[in-house]
């Protein structure tokens, strides 16, 4: 509702009569399959067609991440590309940026997306110091709190102040690169905590911008070993990033410039205060109901038409330069072959795919250039199987990680995985290729001409944010599995009144099919840590004291995934794993058993050391199955009550772990008492 925000929260009947004619008038473009000869085809044979349609056309979806939203949203945004071309001009400078804030060691990213990480970080870094923080009763500082005081106080800059900021910028860094090499030389833990260097530009923002002489003759040694001796722990957990988390670490700042270098920020602190008003969106509160609502953005209507397009015809234009397959605004490329080689076994099988959105602008020549809205990973997949050219905004081709893949992972033509499209001795045959090569796309076309109005990336934004594919590997996508017995035990078990999880989207179920697969491969406490991941981290929302919190989760879903999907209908195998499904219904008698069959019970259980029982937390299961589990029924009715009381502290500690344990002290604990009730 961005661009009608006075409707936000009304309900449809609420809405003005031309908005709500709008609603009924709105096409929904719409795939349909139908089968050539229905009286041949069995219902069982079309719910398998079905159950495999919904698998090509979900496992080939992915969402866009949260920082390529952003991208796109900053594509115009002059400042941004001012440190765009700052960066490009200053490599030293660029590469110790992102040595400071360690973009790219943890996984292999493209350049163009190290530069983008690393601008969301400068848009983070001049904007913060606008934030209410310090005192705030609900302090925030999360990416919608940063693009709303972004666009209301820096969009605004000048072009002089744009230049300012940007010498502001590069004398703040210097302070912090002579920081990160001091604390190098010192053996300081702090010199990889990214967070700490983001509330040190905080606190030299402030000094820069109300006390230039304190920025100027700012002591780094002093500072440095002020942080050895008490600053430590204001920072320990940097992976928190809560407004409570900043406003700690931002805190530890704010006490330095007073009492070390004896500044008054009460001018600058009540100041910004204000600025909360400033961001606030003021509805129009006289709109009615009852009229037609008139705005400047009902009058920008896209018109689009929908045509085909040949795959032959897209790599002939891509090489004329009038196919841009990767705007700047675009995502990078999804590393998965597996997807993309599902993609090609799609065409190969003549299922449809979605279609691809494009932007047309006609050029002074006459001819037209395309460029990709949507579907564009659905385009890289096919064109690099192929060989053939990506382009980008400046028609230059683009490197990418799966050029001339050879297909893998395909579940229904197996006898092509390994194949390439380049004619040889391991090529896909002459009649496939062709298949590809004269594939036929479905577009939704937006012509420039008519929708001259039109933000086009506004629309990319628009298509690709809230997409809702569902997540490959959970029961929303192991439904689809053909493996229809099992999945309806699953389903049967998982109607388990204590298995009930908040908003939910088949977690009950999701959870049922874990814990069979952690029978099935005979899961116990000694290899554990082979399938969980254990995460302690500090919950500082309770500020009269520090809580560490043990978070678990399956280190490998998609294990589970793969194990599920090789699983043939009514095989030896499926009737192995319907075994294990079957003893989660014995693990389940046994939390009925211990609860004397009220979940409630288990909820307070789970919720230990919470103010509130809020629910059931999966990760609870995990621990109760690892005790309960390979126990006799008799054994859990003799010692409930001692059970009870011992699983109370497991999950209490789950919510409160002492400072100076770690998971290994954890699954000790738990440990012993699986020891304890196993003698």
């Amino acid at each position: 509702m961005s661009k009608i925000r006075d409707w936000e929260g009304k309900k449809y009947e609420e809405l003005a009569p031309n908005l709500r004619t709008l609603f009924r008038e709105y096409k929904i473009k719409i795939i349909a399959y139908t089968v050539e000869n229905p009286i041949d085809v069995s219902d069982e044979d079309l719910e398998y067609v079905g159950r495999d349609l919904f698998r090509r056309y979900n496992s080939g979806t992915t969402p866009l991440k949260t920082n390529e939203i952003i991208r796109a949203k900053y594509h115009y945004d002059s400042l941004t590309n001012k440190f765009t071309q700052l960066f490009e001009n200053k490599s030293e400078l660029y590469n110790e940026c992102i040595h400071v804030f360690r973009i790219g060691e943890k996984k292999e990213i493209e350049e163009r997306e190290k530069l983008n990480l690393l601008l969301i970080i400068v848009r983070y870094l001049i904007t913060i110091i606008y934030i209410p923080i310090i005192g705030e009763k609900k302090p925030q500082c999360n990416q919608k709190i940063i693009d709303k005081y972004y666009n209301e106080f820096i969009t605004k800059y000048t072009e002089k102040e744009q230049e300012e900021k940007l010498v502001e910028f590069e004398r703040i860094f210097r302070k912090l690169y002579l920081i990160k090499e001091k604390l190098t030389e010192m053996n300081n833990i702090l010199t990889d905590n990214t967070e700490f260097f983001r509330s040190t530009y905080w606190m030299f923002s402030i000094l820069y911008n109300n006390f230039s002489t304190n920025f100027y003759d700012f002591n780094v040694d002093k500072f440095c070993h002020n942080l050895q001796d008490k600053g430590k722990e204001y920072f320990e957990m940097y992976n928190n990033l809560s407004g409570h988390d900043t406003e700690k670490r931002v805190s530890y700042m704010k006490e330095y410039m007073e009492k070390e270098l004896k500044l008054d920020l009460s001018n600058y602190i009540d100041g910004i205060k204000e600025n909360k008003k400033a961001v606030i969106y003021k509805k129009d509160t006289n709109i009615s109901k009852d009229k037609d609502w008139y705005s400047p953005f009902l009058s920008q209507q896209i018109i689009t038409r929908k045509e085909t397009m040949e795959l032959s015809e897209i790599t002939s234009h891509i090489k004329q330069n009038r196919f841009i397959v990767r705007p700047d605004y675009q995502r990078g490329e999804v590393f998965d072959k597996t997807k993309a080689s599902r993609v090609i076994e799609s065409i190969i099988l003549g299922v449809k795919l979605p279609p691809i959105y494009l932007y047309t602008e006609r050029q002074k020549n006459g001819l037209s250039t395309d460029i990709v809205l949507d579907g564009q990973q659905r385009l890289i997949d096919i064109l690099k199987y192929m060989g053939e050219p990506v382009t980008d905004q400046e028609y230059r081709y683009i490197k990418t990680f799966k050029d001339k893949y050879p297909l893998k992972g395909l579940r229904y033509l197996e006898g092509l995985n390994n194949k390439v499209y380049e004619e040889g001795p391991d090529s896909i045959n002459r009649i496939k290729r062709e298949i590809i090569n004269n594939y036929i796309f479905d577009v939704i076309r937006i012509d420039k001409k008519g929708n001259e109005n039109i933000d086009f990336v506004d629309i990319f934004i628009r298509l690709n944010q809230n997409p809702c594919p569902i997540n490959i590997n959970s029961f929303e996508m192991w439904n689809s599995f053909d493996i229809v017995d099992t999945i309806d035990k699953i389903k049967e078990i998982a109607k388990y009144k204590g298995f009930k999880q908040q908003r939910s989207a088949m977690k009950e179920e999701e959870i049922v099919t874990i814990l069979a697969y952690m029978y099935y491969i005979k899961l116990d406490i000694e290899n554990i840590n082979d399938f969980f991941k254990f995460d302690i981290r500090t919950d500082n929302k309770d500020t009269t004291r520090e809580k560490s919190l043990i978070r678990i989760s399956v280190k490998n879903k998609e294990a589970i995934t793969n194990f599920l999907e090789k699983i043939q209908p009514n095989s030896e195998k499926e009737k192995e794993f319907l075994i294990s499904v079957n003893l989660v219904s014995d693990f389940v008698e046994k939390l009925k058993i211990l609860s004397d069959n009220d979940d409630k019970t288990l909820t307070k259980l789970f919720n230990t050391g919470k103010s509130k029982n809020i629910r059931v937390d999966k990760n609870c299961f995990y621990i109760m199955w690892l005790i309960l589990h390979e126990l006799d029924e008799h054994i859990i009715r003799t010692y409930k009550k001692e059970m009870l009381v011992d699983l109370e502290k497991i999950f209490s500690l789950m919510q409160n772990m002492p400072k100076d344990k770690n998971e290994k002290d954890f699954i000790d604990y738990v440990s012993s008492l699986i020891r304890k009730y196993s003698k």
